[in-house]
């Protein structure tokens, strides 16, 4: 699996067609039926800072996409048979949010009037056509307000044909995005088929919320978490994290995210690194978590990385396949001095996010609820915490036909004034995936960082650094 932006994917191009709710459906949500259903912690701030973006006309990137290419030609009414048995199956997909004087309401449809059916949209030539329908579609599509926030595209020709499922974030996160492509795949070929697809049972992310809001209403400041997320504000007088280096930006400037992506190591210097981390009392991730805490020291002077972690929340069997945003945050601080080496750090920073287990099972916005003076909290801001994510992708169902079906996860537009991380395992090697401020300090301070991280990885397994070279920089952004 690929992560790019949608303006840079590449694949066929053919008949367009676009896969909408039937009139019925459409019929349907006119007399929607208002839930008791409360939005999730991470829904609720997805829907505030959707608002508070828009307040200051500015763009928020809260939809995420998935591509991936079939042999020979798609059938569109097979596919929409797909979609509506998908949509079906996960309770999350089937309603929306509304925006109301007391706060968010959730209205669902019954599950029978849910169907989709495919419209002819055209047929395209290159991929500058295709993204001039795809873009404005899922720009207008992919709401978590007042409609179903989310559609899919199939481009067919002779030999391949191309998917694409787009949807708003409040729908899924970067777990789900990888199920569905599994689950997508097992139900298109079942309808093909005419039998039944082979899918474990689910539960609904909608009902998991309510829990989830139940048993954080129990949470009280003696609870060990709350102490655990003071005492990391402290350590930075009240700031969550930042990217360790300068992005050349001033206060409160947000500027269009950009792409980065550097790899680190391949297929056999990844598992060469995981043996000596496992030799050395560490693990494969806090290595390279490490390696990070050894670039913001040696290229910024921090004597501390500072970042947080998603994690999920899937504590049953049947929350695996299930879509939803089952994402809790933990803080993360490593103390970094200047003798300290990569073993070293790796050990305390498998440490530290044994320590950070305490956070789990507490919704971070809860903590935000109880301890908002300790962070300056404020729900309609349009600061979003910046985030290092670890994947491996191996662990995900379905990863042996990634490369076969040029599976990609795709993004759109958006305005930040911090970096995102993402750190991806895969069976072929380890890389970073960044969203990057776009000014030319951030884009040339952000490959200088991980570049770092990978040389300082490299220098561990001796390789020498002379061999290192940037796997794809697809344009050059650097300062003059």
């Amino acid at each position: 699996m690929q992560m790019t932006r949608l303006d840079d994917h590449e694949t066929v191009t053919g008949d367009v067609w676009i896969l909408r709710p039937s009139s019925r459906t459409q019929l349907a949500m006119t007399r929607a039926r208002r839930s008791d259903a409360q939005p999730s912690y991470l829904q609720a701030a997805h829907l505030d800072l959707r608002l508070a973006m828009e307040r200051i006309d500015k763009r928020d990137a809260s939809w995420l996409c998935i591509a991936f290419e079939r042999d020979g030609r798609v059938d569109p009414a097979v596919l929409a048979g797909a979609l509506t048995t998908w949509v079906r199956r996960h309770g999350v997909l089937q309603g929306w949010f509304t925006a109301e004087d007391e706060g968010y309401a959730r209205y669902d449809l019954d599950v029978d009037d849910i169907e989709f059916v495919a419209e002819a949209a055209g047929t395209v030539e290159d991929m500058g056509a295709l993204r001039a329908i795809v873009g404005p579609l899922f720009d207008e599509v992919c709401t978590p307000f007042d409609t179903l926030g989310y559609t899919m595209v199939a481009v067919v020709s002779e030999g391949r044909s191309a998917v694409y499922l787009g949807q708003d974030h409040c729908y899924s996160d970067g777990f789900s995005s990888l199920i569905a492509f599994t689950e997508i795949n097992e139900l298109y070929a079942a309808q093909e088929e005419r039998r039944e697809a082979v899918l474990p049972p689910v539960v609904s992310y909608t009902d998991f919320a309510q829990t989830e809001r139940d048993l954080a209403a129990e949470v009280t400041i003696e609870h060990p978490a709350i102490g655990y997320w003071a005492d990391y504000a402290l350590k930075d007088l009240g700031a969550l994290a930042t990217f360790p280096m300068d992005l050349g930006l001033e206060s409160g400037q947000q500027e269009p995210l950009v792409p980065a992506r550097i790899d680190l190591l391949d297929g056999p210097q990844t598992q060469a690194l995981e043996g000596l981390a496992r030799r050395d009392g560490a693990t494969f991730p806090s290595m390279v978590y490490a390696a990070c805490a050894i670039a913001a020291r040696d290229l910024a002077g921090r004597s501390a990385y500072r970042f947080l972690n998603p994690i999920h929340t899937r504590t049953a069997a049947e929350h695996l396949p299930a879509m939803g945003w089952f994402v809790n945050l933990t803080p993360i601080h490593v103390d970094v001095a200047a003798e300290d080496d990569l073993v070293t750090i790796a050990r305390r920073v498998r440490e530290t996010f044994r320590a950070a287990q305490v956070c789990a099972d507490v919704p971070v916005l809860r903590v935000m609820e109880l301890i908002s003076e300790v962070f300056g909290f404020e729900t309609d801001s349009t600061k979003r915490p910046p985030i290092v994510s670890y994947l491996d992708g191996r662990m995900v169902p379905g990863n042996d036909r990634w490369d076969e079906q040029r599976f990609h996860g795709l993004t759109g537009g958006g305005d930040d004034d911090d970096v995102n991380v993402w750190i991806n395992r895969m069976p072929g090697g380890t890389h970073v995936m960044c969203g990057v401020p776009d000014t030319p300090i951030a884009v040339s301070n952000v490959w200088m960082f991980f570049e770092h991280v990978r040389d300082t990885l490299r220098a561990h397994l001796g390789v020498p650094l002379e061999a290192a070279h940037r796997a794809e920089k697809p344009r050059d952004r650097s300062p003059a």
